[in-house]
């Protein structure tokens, strides 16, 4: 799994969002994903966005597996100041 690919589709549902990758995509590995459309929504909806994106990358078995942090720009300044 290529990561620019996997950048490029969450860009395709979320254009203002930042992303950082943490692992060997081929492997286990996370994603961290900032963006201003999060603001208002769960965690748990803030993930189905990225799964929207993502999943199908899953279930063909070209991304073993991911976890996620996904916050708004406030709150990642939030926890960047801590």
């Amino acid at each position: 799994m290529d990561s620019l690919k996997l950048e490029g589709l969450v860009k395709s549902f979320l254009p203002d969002a930042q992303l950082d990758f943490i692992g060997e995509p081929g492997c286990q590995f996370q994603l961290r994903v900032i963006s201003q459309s999060f603001v208002g929504i769960s965690a748990v909806k803030r993930q189905q966005k990225i799964y929207e994106a993502i999943g199908h990358l899953l279930t063909s078995g070209e991304l073993h597996a991911i976890s996620m942090q996904v916050f708004t720009p406030e709150e990642w300044e939030r926890r960047a100041c801590q």
